[in-house]
């Protein structure tokens, strides 16, 4: 099978930011500790949003009243 992208030599636009990043990425491959947290916080909302719970209804103290 032929591969038409490398047969007419054709590539993909890469900014200097993604450049840059990636460049960035394999000079600093371990994680910050803001980047764990951040990390940490959207891995807990992602899970919220894909498996969503149904709140459990709390008993009031008033309505032992």
């Amino acid at each position: 099978m032929i591969n038409i992208k490398a047969f007419l030599n054709l590539t993909y636009y890469t900014s200097e930011a993604d450049q840059f990043l990636v460049q960035y990425d394999k000079t600093h491959p371990k994680d910050s500790a803001s980047q764990r947290q951040e990390i940490k916080k959207y891995t807990r909302i992602y899970n919220l949003r894909d498996n969503p719970h149904p709140e459990e209804k709390k008993e009031s103290f008033w309505e032992a009243f």
